[in-house]
């Protein structure tokens, strides 16, 4: 594995001896006295990083890993720029439950690395090349995920025997500042989210009580980075990338939505993985992969990467996250895209869970009907058709579709005689610019038949406009008179 600049474990030492009698110097010559305050990671001048790490001469405590041009040295603290920059003040249980590497080692490319993650997947788990690619991906990404803007998530699905504590096991030892945790509180993740772990959420099957219902809130929360959490009169940021492992799928659409789903199944393969190998293997990859982000952070970014348009908008979000670490290594990139295809079927049926998800389709549907002006009435039963062909027993009642198409999607109806009406004309194009905001397409409110012969049935231009012509394979579906070869008939 090439080293940083080339430079020697001796010149690293050397240099990190220099830097810091550069900062001990900074230090002597500031007049004011400094200004103190806790970080988990800094930026300094001229590329100069710190990063949390485990005392090399007292493991329960926390030092600073400082690295520079890739000389490293570590130190508890740091006097930079009129601040004395410490280590955060954490508990010693948190601490202890934190995975941190304790060095930096020299690290090969993105290539290399990438392979030699997903072969240690596969030697301890008994998963398709798919999956492992998916799981390595998101090892990666847990490592900059302060660089993007959506932090994905590992939904971990199998009965007993399946492997699915093993894989956990190998998260903990790969991941970025990870911590295993089963029957986690919320009150416990807000203790632990001043740590920027990558939490483990293992055996995670939620319930209807109120606890889980709370989990279940922050999880959705946490995925996107935004306002903070006030409780307690603390702020709380949740955000960040997470795993949870269950035995039985979860209910939760919104939540499911944010997941990329790993699914396993029993397996006869005696793989043997004890605390010796994980900590062998943790103490071999976390250097390596601690300088992977000290070497490559500033150039991480989303992938734009047009492969991933085809997905619907939050796995297309979780794409672009996961190919973040990829570094544009455009083979990584396709073959990402490759891997999250069979995810876009699960994420379509997940989506009936959806309330505003199903108005919307009902709505969409409605739009292409010969009637353009309707009744809020009329979209219910529109609403709950689709429920009923997807095998649900619930219904909604049209002062729940009424709500939602005022106040959650934004579509406003006005009274006339004794019902709601909604003017489907005149709101064309808001409807289908919010269909392909929220993944829809023509293929939703076709036959499956007709899917499958390519025929989408009448022609509309602003479905043409916006896209949605398609299916959710990004395949082109052709009108009534293009699969006849007749001639568009000009308009007037």
């Amino acid at each position: 594995m090439a080293k940083p600049n080339g430079k020697s474990q001796e010149q690293q030492s050397s240099l990190g001896v220099v830097y810091g009698r550069q900062f001990e110097a900074t230090r002597q010559n500031q007049n004011a006295t400094p200004i103190p305050r806790e970080v988990e990671f800094a930026v300094l001048r001229d590329g100069l990083m710190v990063d949390l790490t485990r005392s090399i001469r007292q493991l329960s405590n926390l030092e600073f890993l400082v690295w520079h041009d890739g000389s490293i040295h570590q130190t508890s603290s740091i006097e930079f720029d009129g601040e004395l920059l410490t280590v955060p003040k954490m508990d010693p249980t948190v601490v202890s439950a934190l995975r941190l590497a304790t060095t930096a080692r020299p690290c090969p490319d993105i290539a290399e690395l990438f392979m030699l993650i997903e072969n240690y997947i596969k030697t301890y788990v008994d998963i398709t090349n798919e999956y492992s690619f998916l799981v390595t991906a998101f090892v990666l990404t847990t490592w900059f995920a302060d660089r993007i803007s959506v932090a994905p998530y590992l939904s971990i699905c199998g009965p007993p025997e399946s492997g699915k504590t093993t894989l956990m096991r190998l998260l903990h030892c790969l991941c970025r500042r990870a911590i295993h945790a089963s029957a986690i509180t919320p009150t416990q993740l807000y203790r632990l989210a001043e740590a920027r772990p990558t939490f483990l959420l293992d055996e995670e099957d939620f319930g209807q009580d109120r606890a889980s219902r709370e989990m279940q809130r922050l999880l959705r929360g946490g995925n996107r980075k935004g306002p903070s959490v006030l409780r307690n009169g603390k702020a709380f940021d949740s955000f960040g990338p997470k795993v949870i492992a269950s035995r039985v799928p979860q209910d939760d659409a919104a939540l499911v939505s944010r997941n990329i789903n790993i699914i396993m199944t029993p397996s006869a393969r005696d793989v043997q993985f004890d605390l010796d190998a994980e900590e062998k293997l943790a103490d071999a990859l976390q250097p390596v992969l601690q300088s992977f982000r000290f070497l490559h952070y500033a150039r991480v970014s989303a992938s734009q990467n047009a492969g991933f348009q085809k997905f619907p908008p939050r796995l297309r979000d979780s794409a672009r996250a996961l190919a973040a670490a990829m570094l544009g290594n455009e083979k990584l990139e396709e073959r990402l895209a490759r891997a999250l295809e069979p995810q876009v079927q699960s994420a379509q049926f997940d989506r009936f869970n959806e309330p505003e998800w199903i108005v919307m389709l009902a709505l969409y549907g409605l739009y292409h009907d010969a009637n353009r002006t309707h009744y809020v009435s009329t979209v219910t039963e529109e609403t709950n058709r689709i429920i009923r062909e997807n095998g649900e027993r619930r219904f909604f009642t049209p002062k729940k579709v009424g709500g939602i198409l005022n106040h959650s999607l934004g579509f406003h109806t006005r009274r006339q005689g004794q019902g709601y009406k909604i003017d489907l004309p005149s709101i064309g194009r808001k409807i289908h610019s919010q269909a392909e905001a929220m993944g829809i397409n023509r293929s939703d409110i076709l036959h499956c038949a007709s899917v499958k012969s390519g025929i989408a049935g009448e022609p509309c231009s602003l479905c043409s406009e916006f896209g949605l012509m398609t299916d959710h394979e990004g395949r082109r579906l052709q009108t009534h008179d293009e699969f006849l070869g007749l001639e568009p008939i000009p308009p007037d």
